[in-house]
This record gives structure tokens, sequence and C-alpha cells, in this order.
């Protein structure tokens, strides 16, 4: 009897495809929602801020990457209960699920409002919605495998459509823009630096990927730090773009300030017109990625933390809870106590309790190291 593999199931990846995952999964709706609240608040000290966001969330990143060291092959919702506690270590996992889930309403309504106002102005918000969210439920259906597939080929394609879109707006770039690239305040930099939680967020799945990958003599720290370097250049590369091309009191002024910096591009001497749409058109799979994984994460938390065998019941069980608040984030008063909302949840978790998390594992393996040698 010949056996043949089930593809779609895949229990390894390699460090590569960590990199790529944690690319897709930060580098996705906030490219686009995001840049109009960060140059407001920070105006030319945007650069720097983005740089301060890439060390900071690098190092609680490869703090999430020593505390899954101290658990090989397990997950945090087998070792957080074991660590905090059956309930506190409960109340943990559902933090981060509702981390997750938080995240995905709040890209999905932006993410939805930029494909109806720019390319189905005329098409009801809810019917553009329904479809938007059929296909990523679909997606996050799936075994980790095809995601994972989908994931690899999107941002490959997508991002590089995308870069080579957004490269042709340093036709309109005016270096006196950019000035002062040095900014007067450091003092409003470091104020603002919480906020730019939602433009990384989504790094937190590297704790649900970590079993998976080849440990082998690879140094993971090198794979994180590779997909930081990589966002750092393209988050920088936008903010240059949009700042060097609307000023930074326009994009401050303007809603989804990367559309309209695109929208002004003209290539001389072609009939091509109307660059935002293509720009678009490249975003859409990018976020498709990010909503997929953040989607496919929260309901394989709690399929894990309930013990189900499958993930799907639990992404179908989520989906009129996430439909349900995406609704609700209606006017602009929502929309900011959301993203606060969010932004609170995320940095918790990530300051509060991996730190934590990280000295208590230490602390347990000292004591089991003691109780050996004692033995």
């Amino acid at each position: 009897m010949i056996i043949v593999p089930n593809l779609e199931v895949k229990d390894k990846i390699i460090p590569a495809q960590l990199t790529a995952l944690l690319i897709a999964t930060i580098f996705g709706g906030q490219s686009v929602l995001s840049p109009q609240k960060i140059i407001e608040r920070t105006e030319n000290g945007t650069f720097l801020l983005i740089a301060i966001g890439v060390v900071i969330f690098w190092g609680v990143t490869i703090m999430m990457l020593k505390l899954g060291k101290q658990y090989p092959g397990e997950t945090l919702v087998e070792y957080m209960p074991r660590l905090w506690g059956k309930v506190l270590g409960g109340i943990i996992l559902w933090w981060y699920v509702a981390l997750f889930l938080l995240e995905f309403s709040v890209i999905f309504h932006g993410f939805t409002n930029v494909i109806t106002l720019f390319m189905f102005d005329r098409t009801p918000y809810a019917v553009v919605a329904l479809a938007i969210f059929a296909l990523t439920v679909y997606c996050a259906l799936q075994e980790f495998g095809t995601i994972l597939r989908v994931t690899q080929i999107t941002l490959i394609l997508f991002v590089t459509v995308w870069l080579l879109m957004w490269s042709t707006t340093i036709l309109n770039l005016r270096i006196e823009n950019l000035m002062p690239f040095i900014p007067d305040n450091f003092m409003v930099i470091i104020k603002e630096t919480p906020e730019i939680w939602a433009m990384f967020s989504g790094y937190e799945v590297i704790l649900l990927l970590l079993p998976l990958v080849y440990r082998g003599t690879t140094n993971l720290g090198k794979s994180v730090t590779v997909a930081y370097l990589i966002l750092l250049i393209i988050f920088e590369f936008l903010f240059v773009s949009i700042i060097g091309v609307m000023t930074v009191q326009s994009a401050a002024n303007t809603p989804y300030p990367p559309i309209i910096t695109m929208r002004a591009v003209e290539l001389p001497g072609t009939f091509i017109e109307r660059l935002e749409n293509y720009l678009i058109l490249a975003w859409i799979p990018i976020v498709f990625d990010t909503l997929v994984m953040l989607l496919y994460g929260g309901a394989l938390t709690f399929t894990k933390h309930y013990r189900y065998a499958d993930h799907r019941p639990m992404v179908l069980l989520l989906t009129p809870l996430l439909f349900g608040i995406s609704a609700l984030i209606q006017g602009q008063t929502a929309i900011n106590m959301i993203n606060k909302i969010s932004t609170l949840i995320g940095l918790g978790f990530s300051f509060l309790v991996i730190p934590i998390s990280l000295i208590l594992a230490w602390r347990q393996k000292r004591g089991v190291n003691s109780a050996t040698k004692q033995g």
C-alpha cells in the first residue's frame, strides 16, 4: 500500500520561514493605517521613532525567543499555566488571544474602509466586509502547511510588487520636505514611543511558532534580527517617501497618506494612471496574510488550551465575535478607543507578562538544577 503524505499538515519550519512569517504578520494593515497618527504626533521625529520602535520590539521578540527556549517543543499554552498557576496561566492565555482578536478587528475595519473608499465607493461597506471576512476565515480554516505556503507566495510576490510601486514615489520626493532631519524635541518622541506598538504588533505569534522551528545549530536570534532589519528598511522608506512628497503638515492632516502619496505619482511617457489602485491591489494580499495569521493564532491558542484536536471549530466560534467587534467600530471615537485598548493590552503583555514569565522560568530552571545536584 502506498501512503501519500498529507502535505497540508506541516509540523516543522526552517528559520528562514520564521523570518518570513514574522515579516508577513507585522507588515500588514498598519503600513497604511498608522502613518497619519504617527506623523501627526512626532512630525520630523518620525524617522527616529521608527528606529527606536524597531530596537524596542526586536528586544521584546528576543525576550520571547529566550522564554520559548526554556521549553523546547512547547508553546506558551503548555508552559504559562506551569509558570503562573492554572488560574493566572489561563487568564494570560485569554489575554494573549484578546490581543490577537482586537488587533484583527482594528486592522480588518481599517482595511475594509480603505478598500471601500478607494476601490468600491458605490458598494456598501457591509458587502465588502463580508467578502473579505469570508475569504480570511476560509484560509484560517486550512492546515498550517497551506497557510504557510499562501503566506510565502504572497510575501515574496506582493511585497516585491508593493515595493516596486512604492519606489516610484521617489519621482516626487523633495529633500527639503524632510528637513529638519533631527527633531527639536526628543521628549515628544520618548513620550510617543508606546504608541508605535500598533505598527509592530503581530510579533507575539513567535510564541506559537517556536516549537515548529528546526533548531539544530541555527541561531534563531539571527532570524529575528533579519526580520526586524528588513522591516526597518521598509518602514523608513515608507515614511521618508510620505514626508518627502507630502510634507509633515499635509501628511498629518490627510487620512491614509501612503495612498495619497502614491496618487500623486505620474509616470512620464506612459498611459498608466491612478497608481494608488495598483498599490492597493498589491497591499490586499499582504494584509490578508496578517489577518489570517492573527485569526489562526487566536484559534490555535484556544484549541490547545481547551485540548481540542482541531482548530477549525474554534475559528468558526470566533468568527461572529470578530465580525461583531468590527461592526461596532463606527466613528473616530470608537476607533481611537479600540486602538487605545489594543495598545494597552499589547504593551502589558510584552512589558509585563513576558519579562516576569522569563524570570519565573529562570528561577524554575535553577530550582530544578539545584534539586538534581542535591539528589
